[in-house]
């Protein structure tokens, strides 16, 4: 069993399951992101303190778009299933928010969307999944690394909204209709 000190890990994301009574604990955990990219590795612990693993919650499969960067995944449950958002890089390509999808918390993760989910033609980060009291899904991402936070609401399946810069006006991705309909299937 190992502590928090015994793992080295950037960007921790910590996923409840409250039905298991344990955590899991995601992050970025290549030895060098910035040339290689192996995947996310995930922890399970009852008391945020001690932890089995690592265990492989996703490895690239091939022909996957990115070979580096792999950086800040997040896990959310929605629709019965767990989505993890993540940040990914190529040489001569803009770093993205990939969706990947599993059946379990830990994995395996396997792609989700085809590709980033933010703009092709922005640096974009973080991305993450908030889904508002009265059922409005939201992505949001960072634009670039000066922080620019990006909002794009969509309610229903195929309806497109505006976005919300929480700084600038600037156009984001409309996810939200691409991810419901493909967790009602």
């Amino acid at each position: 069993m190992l502590t928090n000190a015994d793992i080295r890990i950037r960007d921790p994301f910590v996923v409840p399951v409250p039905e298991e009574g344990v955590y899991y604990l995601f992050g970025s955990t290549n030895k060098d992101p910035w040339n290689g990219g192996e995947g996310f590795d995930c922890y399970r612990g009852r008391d945020l303190e001690h932890w089995d693993g690592p265990f492989p919650a996703f490895r690239p499969p091939p022909g996957f778009w990115s070979d580096r960067e792999f950086w800040a995944p997040e896990v959310h449950r929605f629709g019965g299933r767990w989505f993890m958002f993540a940040s990914f890089k190529m040489p001569d390509v803009c770093r993205g928010t990939q969706i990947l999808v599993a059946d379990r918390p830990d994995g395996p993760y396997r792609p989700h969307s085809d590709g980033p989910v933010t703009p092709r033609d922005w640096e974009c980060l973080d991305g993450t999944l908030h889904v508002a009291p009265d059922g409005t899904c939201f992505e949001k991402q960072c634009y670039s690394v000066l922080g620019y936070g990006i909002v794009n609401p969509s309610k229903r399946e195929g309806q497109s909204h505006g976005s919300r810069n929480t700084r600038h006006n600037r156009r984001g991705s409309n996810l939200c209709p691409h991810f419901k309909r493909r967790t009602n299937r």
